[in-house]
């Protein structure tokens, strides 16, 4: 839910379509973070902030960027086919 939010946010202010993979940074940082916390606090008290950062972020962030860049590839195509 967070990411059509910040698109929103992002396209009420104008931002330009070079723009359009920040949103999605944004929102996948907030994602990880609330995570993380979970993690920590709910799963694994006896765990810290960092470790829970290197067991349940660490190994997301190249995929989650790869998958974040081909959504902005297709998005920018879209219109070109009038979909």
């Amino acid at each position: 839910l967070l990411i059509p939010i910040i698109f929103l946010l992002f396209k009420i202010r104008g931002v330009q379509k070079k723009l359009m993979f920040l949103p999605m940074l944004i929102s996948q940082t907030l994602i990880y973070l609330a995570g993380a916390m979970w993690f920590c606090f709910a799963y694994s008290p006896e765990t810290s902030f960092t470790e829970a950062l290197l067991l349940c972020v660490v190994p997301f962030i190249i995929p989650d960027l790869i998958k974040a860049a081909i959504a902005v590839v297709i998005s920018l195509r879209l219109p070109k086919f009038n979909l």
